[in-house]
C-alpha cells in the first residue's frame, strides 16, 4: 500500500515538473527567440564633434567627460575619422506576423575609406510590436550598452495592442475586447545585439 502512494506521489510530481517545464520553456521561447530576425537602416548621417558633444551631455556625461570621450579619438585617430551616427532596427518573429522591434542610435567612428572602425557610444533604444495591430506601446525597462565592436539592448517589460476583432493572435492575455477590436497584454525580456560588422 505504502509502495503505490509513494509510486503516484513520484509520479504526480514528475507529471507537475514536467507540465512546468513546457510551460516556462514556452515564454523562454516566445520572449528570446533568435528566429525570423531582421534588421535594416533607418537613418545613417555624419555629425559634428559638436552636435556629438552634445548628445553625450543629454545623455548623462559631463561637459569635461564629453570632451574628454571626443579627444581621445581625435587626438588617436588624426582628422581622416569621421564619426557618424546610424539608426538602426532589428526585429525578432513572436508568432506569424508579430515582430518585436527595436531601435536604437549607434555612434561609430569611420575611416576615409568608410569602414567602420568602432563604435564609440549606443543611446535611445526603444522596443515596440509591429504587424497587424491598430496601435501598440511598450511599458519598461530597455537599456543600451556598448564595447568598442558590439552594442546590446537589453528589455524586459510588457507590450500592450489592439487588433481587429478575427485577427488571429495566438500570444498574450486578453485585456479588454468590444464588438470590433481586442486589446492584448504580452511580457516580453530578452535582448537585441548588433556586430560592428552589421553597424
Amino acid at each position: 500500500m505504502m509502495k503505490k502512494k509513494r509510486l503516484r506521489i513520484t509520479s504526480l510530481i514528475l507529471s507537475l515538473l514536467l507540465i512546468s517545464g513546457c510551460w516556462m520553456s514556452g515564454i523562454v521561447v516566445a520572449n528570446a527567440a533568435d528566429t525570423g530576425i531582421t534588421s535594416e537602416t533607418v537613418e545613417e548621417r555624419e555629425i559634428s564633434l559638436a552636435e556629438y558633444r552634445e548628445i553625450l551631455i543629454n545623455d548623462g556625461l559631463t561637459p569635461s567627460e564629453a570632451d574628454a570621450k571626443i579627444n581621445s579619438h581625435v587626438v588617436t585617430r588624426g582628422p581622416v575619422v569621421r564619426l557618424y551616427e546610424v539608426v538602426k532596427t532589428k526585429r525578432k518573429q513572436i508568432k506569424g506576423s508579430f515582430y518585436l522591434e527595436c531601435r536604437v542610435h549607434i555612434y561609430v567612428w569611420r575611416d576615409a575609406n568608410y569602414g567602420n572602425m568602432e563604435i564609440d557610444h549606443a543611446a535611445a533604444p526603444s522596443v515596440n510590436l509591429v504587424g497587424p495591430v491598430i496601435n501598440s506601446s511598450y511599458s519598461g525597462n530597455q537599456s543600451a550598452s556598448c564595447t568598442t565592436s558590439k552594442v546590446t539592448v537589453v528589455y524586459n517589460g510588457q507590450l500592450y495592442f489592439t487588433v481587429n476583432s478575427g485577427v488571429s493572435v495566438g500570444f498574450g492575455s486578453i485585456s479588454a475586447s468590444t464588438s470590433t477590436t481586442t486589446t492584448y497584454s504580452y511580457g516580453v525580456s530578452g535582448s537585441f545585439i548588433w556586430t560592428l560588422a552589421e553597424v
